[in-house]
């Protein structure tokens, strides 16, 4: 007899209470033309918000919960050992810390599109741009990146892949160099 895969209600209430808040972020009220027509007008709905802030709400609440669980696993294996102590602290610090950015991206997100909070105008750097969206988006690359790396195996040896970081950092930096200056970031 085969048995059916079932689902917990804890995980689909966190289904649904992920969609519903990038749902939340991704309604923008629209401009009413006319003040008359104010209850009529509807929200417009961005579906890349929508996706965007859903993966990152469940992305914070599996920061929480693996910064919980590596609480409990410190508490249950005391060692005398510093440096596993220091990067159980580091992990458990790192976790809470981007979980708290990326919820303080979204609920800024939610704050500037309903305009209850204004950032500053500035001529030098357009913060709308840079604060809520591509602060969260850095932040999801991270954690993602951060995902990868603990479930990837390394089987290259330690010189071959220290000539990749590098290559890899310099790369980088020659394309960050090269964008830069074209969006107008460098004053």
């Amino acid at each position: 007899m085969k048995h059916l895969p079932q689902i917990r209600l804890r995980t689909l209430f966190l289904f649904f209470f992920c969609a519903a808040t990038g749902l939340t972020c991704a309604t923008v009220p629209s401009k009413p033309v006319d003040p008359a027509l104010g209850p009529f007008v509807t929200p417009q709905l961005n579906f890349y918000y929508a996706f965007f802030y859903s993966a990152s709400t469940a992305i914070v609440v599996g920061l929480i919960a693996e910064a919980r669980s590596l609480t409990k696993w410190n508490r249950a294996t005391p060692t005398r050992d510093n440096k596993i102590r220091f990067a159980r602290t580091l992990a458990i610090a790192w976790r809470i810390g981007v979980a708290s950015m990326l919820t303080a991206c979204l609920i800024a997100h939610l704050l500037i599109e309903r305009e209850i909070l204004k950032l500053p105008d500035h001529d030098d750097l357009p913060p709308g741009d840079i604060f809520p969206e591509a602060m969260a988006a850095i932040l999801v690359v991270f954690v993602l990146v951060q995902s990868l790396a603990r479930w990837r195996q390394t089987s290259t040896p330690i010189t071959e892949t220290r000539w990749r970081a590098a290559f890899a950092a310099i790369a980088g930096l020659l394309l960050a160099l090269l964008v830069l200056p074209d969006a107008g970031m460098v004053q």
